[in-house]
């Protein structure tokens, strides 16, 4: 087989359950009108956020309600997005969602300004009147720290609805690799004709055991990046440019103090990963790969092979075997969470297919209010 299958030709039972968040495109369709509705009846408490404790917790309630479907509306094109990029109703509902998503922000970019005038005396009155506003000092926590480096309200409303013009780089970036790259078919060490994608090189082909087809999946990889050099280093350079201006705007030191505070990481911490990759780690994956390379027999060991196995046997499971070895081995954790697991192995919270446009890698996506969900490519190797 030298052709992959499309997002409708994988089995939908390793494909997850999206209705889980809208039951129709039709019913994501209504909450994003209802929520660009929201959004202008909530504009129209400016200026009246904290009058008193009462209002200040009501207006943070629905608030965060609102914040809830826009997280659960935006997680969803997302989802539908990593599934299947090369869908030109997912790309539509991306960028309608996107739209409407930068406007949104916008319109109640007010919050953010208003809530910043509080001081830490005038909350702590307001929660020793209203207790309950207590569960929200995380919150205010994270906003003080950014009192600094916040523009003029019309500044920061402009900035909010230039969000997908400003996330542009990346989204150019996703989908030339998820919809555009078209690589060549390669051959295995016994002359069969395998298909390849981003996907299948990353979780399959760069690991397996067979050396030629190993190789010839790295060439046909490399070949088709090539192509697309120019674009990736210019979308790479706007993203770059676009991350510096905004750290200037807003008068932080740098870039790297910019990006690192959205995280919540000192600058100490993340030097102190470079530096164990760099001065520790360095030593022991050079000797590493010099042993790998005896190990496999291999006259010189290049980039190609270095997440080649080095044991002799390629054990192989299915996603049923290994869903059961997980719920054995989790039963020490007990009924409750035992019973999450199972519920998410079985009902279709992993998407594990490989088609056409799916996304590459893996990750967790946990939208408020519904459960996670989990994106993988399952390829049987143990």
């Amino acid at each position: 087989m030298d052709q992959r299958l499309t997002r409708n030709q994988v089995p939908i039972e390793t494909t997850w359950k999206l209705e889980d968040i809208f039951p129709s495109r039709e019913a994501f369709l209504i909450e994003l009108n209802a929520l660009t509705k929201s959004a202008k009846e909530l504009a129209l408490r400016q200026g009246k956020l904290f009058v008193s404790a009462s209002s200040l917790l009501s207006n943070l309630e629905d608030y965060f309600d609102f914040s809830a479907r826009l997280w659960r509306l935006t997680a969803y094109v997302s989802l539908k997005q990593a599934a299947d990029s090369s869908d030109p109703e997912n790309q539509a509902d991306a960028a309608r969602a996107d739209a409407a998503n930068a406007q949104m922000e916008a319109t109640l970019s007010f919050f953010e300004d208003e809530l910043m005038d509080l001081d830490d005396s005038h909350l702590h009155a307001l929660i020793q009147e209203v207790p309950e506003l207590e569960e929200y000092q995380p919150y205010f926590r994270k906003l003080f720290n950014k009192k600094p480096f916040r523009l003029h309200p019309e500044a920061e409303k402009t900035i909010k609805a230039l969000a997908e013009v400003l996330e542009a780089p990346y989204t150019i970036y996703s989908r030339s690799k998820l919809a555009d790259m078209q690589f060549e078919s390669v051959k295995d060490s016994d002359g069969n004709t395998v298909p390849m994608s981003f996907t299948l090189y990353e979780n399959s082909y760069a690991s397996t055991r067979d050396t030629v087809l190993r190789r010839n999946a790295y060439d046909s990889f490399t070949k088709t990046l090539d192509q697309y050099k120019n674009t990736f280093a210019s979308v790479y350079a706007a993203e770059v440019n676009k991350t510096v201006a905004v750290a200037k705007l807003r008068g932080y030191k740098t870039a790297t103090d910019y990006l690192l505070q959205q995280q919540q990481v000192s600058e100490t911490m993340y030097d102190n990963q470079l530096d164990i990759i760099y001065q520790e780690l360095a030593p022991h994956m050079q000797k590493f790969a010099e042993l790998k390379r005896l190990a496999l027999g291999l006259d010189t060991i290049t980039y190609a092979d270095l997440l080649a196995p080095i044991d002799t046997t390629s054990p192989q499971t299915t996603f049923e075997e290994s869903k059961q070895a997980l719920l054995d081995a989790l039963k020490i954790m007990g009924p409750e969470y035992h019973a999450i697991i199972e519920e998410g192995l079985t009902n279709r919270w992993v998407d594990y297919s490989d088609n056409v446009g799916k996304s590459t890698g893996g990750f967790c996506e946990s939208p408020y209010g519904v459960h996670s969900y989990i994106l993988m490519t399952w390829t049987g190797d143990i």
